[in-house]
């Protein structure tokens, strides 16, 4: 005979596991939406993924009401749930993501002050470390051993795609010859070299990425290989993209997000952070569609943060924005947006509107010019770390959206991106010696976001600047 602590917890991992499948079940339909160039449905298909994790919430709570008493919260009970869902966790494949889903599970139903590591996984339970699937997250190939051609040809044809190359012995010589004039000059090759590379193809808009790095030693060198439907029968490698910038920029915060076929996140989200350690689990969990779990992953980090930092929260430099009241901890890089309860003139928006534009930029196409964020409730800070200049500004600006509760300033709803210095900050520094790229870069932002179907002035997200790091 079960106890209610594990009906409770079996009901709240069977939600997880029935939104899990389904993500993964759009997941994978992008394979072939890439071999049939069918753009239309693999757009549809990356919105609608983004709104599962709700409703499955959303579908656990209301299973979990109808079958038990939840009125009232029962600390000892569910101090139960929690030990009997992590038993349940033991031999899963993404514990990390089902302690999330219990996090949100437990947050809607019941009250912030029950927020703890008792109640909630506030920090993660199980080791995630050396987790793998059935088959291998990524293979090792060994070009000094095997030859350079005979391994860039392998590589091209481990994913097994329905289609063929355009012209497979064109695209081999293209990327050696890249390999060899601007790779191995830089390197010492050690005699056990490596390529290794990701067994899921990475799906985003036309292309599908193979993710790969070179293991020199203590040396890693990052690449993708974009791969694009020639829309006539075949496909071929558009390039080979090697800079740490454009890696970087490829799983950047302004992007959409990957579909990655896994059945073990953690285990692609480590091969990634060697690979670029200049990312955080935050960044990489959301990458790949997990924004979730980005936004578990961010939250204990900012945690951290405060924990050993002392600097005060503060007033965002820049102009002050109509709309939302924009603050930041100075040594974060990161920056916090909250809707003002009344708009300057000649502002004419609600905040439901406002929130609305945010959810387009979330779901539209990103093309590397608009800003994702991070949205959360009822988000708490220490009021020790707010300085006087903020808390004013707070009382004036946003008074419906703050509550104090003992030592902490609770904000009933709020925005979290990546910080970037405002450009009119940026240009107004002396002797800058990128003035001509940045006003180019400027226009060229705003060409691609009209091919977006997206333009200036038109939405309050837009976001331009230079990241800060």
């Amino acid at each position: 005979m079960q106890t209610p602590a594990q009906l409770i917890a079996q009901t709240t991992l069977q939600g997880f596991d029935k939104h899990y499948r389904i993500f993964l079940e759009i997941t994978r339909g992008a394979r072939q939406r890439f071999e049939q160039c069918d753009w239309a449905s693999d757009s549809q298909s990356a919105k609608k993924r983004i709104t599962l994790y709700t409703q499955r919430v959303d579908e656990a709570i209301e299973e979990l009401k109808q079958q038990f008493d939840l009125e009232q919260f029962d600390e000892e009970l569910w101090r139960e749930v929690k030990i009997e869902y992590v038993h349940l966790l033991y031999r899963h494949k993404q514990p990390e993501l089902a302690e999330t889903f219990f996090n949100s599970v437990f947050t809607t139903l019941f009250h912030r002050r029950n927020y703890n590591n008792d109640n909630i996984f506030v920090r993660p339970t199980l080791s995630t470390e050396y987790m793998d699937d059935e088959r291998p997250t990524y293979i090792g190939f060994y070009p000094t051993r095997n030859g350079l051609t005979r391994t860039v040809r392998e590589i091209l044809q481990l994913h097994q795609l329905s289609l063929p190359y355009e012209d497979l012995n064109r695209d081999v010589r293209r990327i050696v010859c890249c390999i060899k004039k601007e790779i191995i000059p830089k390197l010492k090759l050690r005699i056990h070299f490596q390529i290794r590379i990701l067994t899921c193809i990475f799906f985003r808009n036309k292309a599908g990425y193979i993710i790969g790095m070179g293991v020199n030693g203590d040396e890693i060198i990052p690449f993708a290989l974009p791969l694009l439907n020639n829309e006539k029968g075949g496909i071929y490698v558009d390039a080979l993209i090697h800079e740490w910038d454009d890696i970087t920029n490829l799983f950047s915060f302004a992007r959409s997000y990957f579909m990655v076929d896994t059945q073990t996140p953690n285990a692609v989200v480590e091969f990634l952070l060697r690979m670029l350690p200049a990312k955080s689990k935050a960044d990489i969990y959301t990458s790949i569609g997990l924004q979730k779990q980005g936004k578990t992953e961010f939250y204990r980090n900012f945690l951290h943060h405060l924990r050993h930092s002392s600097d005060q929260l503060e007033i965002a430099p820049g102009i002050k924005g109509m709309v939302m009241t924009v603050f930041n901890l100075p040594s974060y890089p990161y920056v916090f947006k909250v809707i003002n309860d009344r708009f300057a003139p000649p502002k004419k928006t609600t905040r439901e509107r406002v929130k609305e534009k945010y959810l387009i930029i979330k779901m539209h196409d990103r093309v590397g010019r608009m800003a994702d964020t991070l949205e959360y409730s009822y988000a708490a800070f220490p009021l020790d770390r707010i300085s006087k200049e903020l808390m004013d500004e707070f009382r004036e600006k946003i008074p419906s959206s703050m509550e104090i509760e003992d030592n902490m300033l609770i904000i009933r709803h709020l925005y979290i991106e990546r910080r970037l210095e405002p450009l009119n900050l940026y240009l107004a520094k002396p002797n800058i010696e990128d003035l001509e790229e940045v006003t180019l870069d400027y226009a060229q932002s705003i060409k691609d976001m009209a091919a977006a179907n997206i333009f200036a002035g038109r939405s309050e997200e837009r976001r331009v600047g230079k990241e800060c790091r």
